[in-house]
């Protein structure tokens, strides 16, 4: 299994690709996220994809998670997170909550986030992300 991984902010999109293990395949930045999806995927395919939301997306900005979703393909599963969310999936899947049914991960860089994981299971919130 092959996942891209997108995280995108008002400035620039960053692309990863990784295997079952979560070792690095790829990856690519680019202020436009379908150029860092293309320069990273380049001939390989991938089974999942997640979009991480650094800041809100307003007009003038980045292309909406709908847009880049459409570049990937149709038969790709998708879904769109806080940063903070995929730092707490990731530190359950690779990391040092490897295995862990509950997880609360801080990430601060461009800007505060949070991810909580319950019952192995990532809690949305309020706002579903």
């Amino acid at each position: 299994m092959t996942v891209l991984g997108l995280d995108l902010s008002t400035s620039a999109a960053r692309a990863v690709v990784v295997d079952e293990r979560g070792a690095q395949l790829a990856s690519a930045a680019h202020p436009d996220p379908v150029t860092a999806i293309e320069t990273a995927l380049q001939a390989r395919t991938v089974d999942r994809a997640g979009i991480s939301l650094s800041e809100p997306l307003e007009g003038g900005g980045l292309a909406a998670p709908a847009d880049v979703l459409k570049a990937l393909g149709r038969s790709v599963r998708s879904e769109v997170i806080s940063h903070g969310a995929a730092v707490a999936l990731a530190e359950q899947w690779v990391g040092a909550a490897r295995d862990a049914t509950h997880v609360v991960a801080l990430s601060a860089a461009d800007t505060i986030d949070a991810g909580i994981v319950v019952d192995g299971r990532l809690f949305g919130g309020a706002h579903g992300l």
